[in-house]
């Protein structure tokens, strides 16, 4: 049974009466959006994270040093740490020295003649894709042609522009850079549904989660709450209820827990029927302690208990 690894990244979300700690959400990045699979995707793998304001900032521009972070966590290279900086303007006091230089010891970054790497500097999308590309073990003695052309070519031949098709020397955004990431490691794995648990006529992707404290006539409840984005694959409707999920919090099973919805205005039960085709985003509320360590989610979507999604937490 395939599972879905995600490690839980300490962010901040707050939705109305919950008090949310440790949890991945971003109050910018809307379900709607061609980015949120993408950028909820390599959060859930450590590969990206967002601001202590709880935004993502989608239409940031993405500088040198952050993206070199987040292709050493792609590549889930060990941080490097040298006794002498290998860049004038990266020393070993700058936030994000360990990943630049473990980046530049991997041989898919590089810096400029004057011994600099220009850590705040925009990257372009051609440089983004270059260096992806790059790390994915191409280099442009072997593709032919010259620079970036031979580069977002190979990187529109592997997949890495199925979401999103943006080249050129404009700054690359966050959320852009989050498709090109997600699509390259599909490519990598040659797996479409690597970020998925694939059942017979669902599939599950992970969206956002929270933990959440709320006290209710005197009663007070803690919990965990996840996104699941249950889609279905299937020629007919499936339903789905509150009932069609369990969960397994550090070796204790726990039903969804119903009574917590009342507290939450912006929530009901979940409850309905998934056209053919079709995606749900189906919030579920748990009853259980706020500090754990492992987690097991099981839909049970009208083909019996076959989906297994497990979660490590920080």
């Amino acid at each position: 049974m395939k599972k879905i690894i995600a490690l839980l990244l300490c962010l901040c979300l707050l939705l109305g009466s919950v008090s949310a700690v440790s949890a991945i959400g971003f109050s910018d990045v809307p379900q709607s959006a061609y980015y949120y699979e993408p950028v909820y995707n390599i959060a859930w793998n450590s590969i990206i994270n967002g601001f202590p304001d709880g935004t993502f900032g989608p239409g940031r521009p993405i500088t040198r040093e952050q993206l070199a972070v987040m292709l050493v966590n792609m590549r889930q290279l060990s941080p490097y740490t040298p006794a002498t900086a290998k860049f004038s303007d990266v020393p070993s006091s700058r936030w994000s020295y360990k990943y630049v230089e473990a980046a530049a010891q991997a041989g898919f970054i590089s810096g400029y003649p004057d011994g600099t790497f220009k850590p705040e500097r925009n990257v372009s999308y051609d440089e983004a894709l270059t260096m992806i590309v790059a790390l994915m073990g191409y280099k442009l003695a072997d593709l032919g042609g010259t620079y970036p052309t031979a580069f977002t070519n190979k990187a529109r031949d592997l997949g890495i522009l199925n979401t999103c098709a943006m080249l050129g020397s404009n700054a690359a955004t966050r959320a852009n850079v989050s498709c090109f990431i997600r699509d390259a490691i599909i490519a990598w794995n040659d797996n479409p549904d690597i970020f998925k648990y694939k059942g017979t006529s669902y599939s599950v992707t992970l969206g956002r989660d929270f933990s959440y404290s709320v006290e209710d006539g005197g009663r007070r409840t803690e919990g965990y709450g996840i996104t699941l984005l249950v889609e279905n694959t299937s020629a007919s409707p499936i339903p789905y209820s509150a009932t069609s999920f369990t969960a397994d919090f550090d070796g204790k099973t726990y039903l969804v827990d119903t009574a917590s919805y009342t507290a939450f205005k912006e929530f009901a039960a979940p409850s309905g029927t998934i056209g053919a085709g079709q995606t749900a985003a189906v919030v579920l509320l748990f009853a259980c302690g706020t500090t754990m360590k492992s987690a097991h989610i099981y839909p049970n979507l009208s083909n019996g208990t076959e989906a297994e999604i497990e979660l490590l937490f920080q």
